[in-house]
């Protein structure tokens, strides 16, 4: 009977772990803009602009936006409640749903896109 509980103990420990994974340093970021389909970040760390469009503008008669960049996992992040002009701290991962879906809505997103996790 102990050997199964430590079996249900650490299946659930293994598959069901609110752990959230990113790697690379924390980075501080505020979202800027978001629509049903994207999200843009721009990042307030100045080291971390290599991962950056230098600027960016939604439409000729919104502001400018210096190091930004599109979430590419637009879905697992929509989870987070982030507002526009939030900031918050994450990392840069290789996962999270890409694939719910999202209106057809094309809005001039930047160029560069990264899947991210909010720490």
């Amino acid at each position: 009977m102990k050997a199964l509980i430590i079996v249900v103990i650490a299946f659930q420990c293994m598959f069901f772990s609110c752990v959230k994974k990113g790697h690379g340093p924390t980075v501080r970021g505020k979202l800027v803009y978001r629509s049903c389909a994207t999200a843009v970040v721009q990042v307030l760390d100045s080291t971390s602009s290599p991962i950056t469009v230098t600027n960016w503008q939604m439409s000729p008669s919104s502001p400018t936006y210096n190091n930004v960049f599109r979430v590419e996992n637009h879905c697992t992040f929509g989870k987070e409640n982030i507002s526009v002009g939030q900031e918050f701290d994450f990392q840069l991962t290789n996962t999270g749903d890409a694939s719910c879906i999202v209106c057809m809505l094309w809005d001039n997103p930047p160029t560069v896109s990264h899947k991210i996790v909010v720490k």
